[in-house]
């Protein structure tokens, strides 16, 4: 160990009760040795249970059967979350418009997303109205467990017909193609 290492090392043995992810740029995280006796299942174990305590707290905020969805699936469907008319409002906001997107490509599945920061969103009031609804964001705070400002994106995620069989990501989505408008967001804090 270099006498640098030397030093950092209280640094580094600090980073494991934190939120350091990193096991090239936290030797102590990464050691081989130290998470086959069970390190990084111990800290995925603990923030588990962080995340569950900090979930119990904001838990109020969302309907008990959304909470018990959730629980059990790990994910939530609102379905028929917004009106008639203002979903018509916000697809003519979303369709009528291009934007700025970021593309993944996995397989034979492209996920394009659109970032909805607040500058765009002052231009888009429906769009704006709907991210900004309060059982929504208790959705988003509930399921991240982080009561932080949520990151909105305009998600599209196309799938190409050859091949779909066997792409799990294209069959998971293929049900949805044209029913659905997909606004997908992250929570931090």
């Amino acid at each position: 160990m270099a006498p640098y290492d030397i030093l950092k090392s209280p640094l580094w043995l600090a980073e494991i009760a934190k939120g350091a992810k990193s096991f090239a740029a936290n030797p102590i995280l990464g050691n081989s040795r130290l998470n086959e006796w069970g390190l990084h299942r111990a800290r995925v174990k603990l923030a588990a249970t962080m995340a569950d305590h900090r979930r119990d707290r904001l838990a109020e905020r969302l309907d008990t059967a959304e909470r018990a969805a959730y629980e059990r699936d790990g994910y939530l469907v609102k379905e028929n979350f917004i009106d008639p008319e203002t979903f018509r409002q916000l697809r003519d906001e979303v369709f009528g418009r291009s934007f700025p997107a970021r593309e993944m490509r996995q397989g034979r599945t492209v996920t394009r997303i659109v970032p909805l920061p607040a500058s765009l969103l002052a231009t888009m009031p429906t769009t704006k109205q709907v991210v900004e609804s309060g059982s929504l964001r208790a959705a988003m705070h509930y399921m991240s467990s982080r009561g932080g400002e949520p990151t909105f994106f305009i998600q599209t995620i196309l799938a190409e017909a050859e091949g779909r069989s066997a792409d799990q990501p294209s069959r998971r989505h293929a049900p949805f193609h044209g029913q659905m408008l997909a606004l997908s967001a992250g929570c931090r804090s």
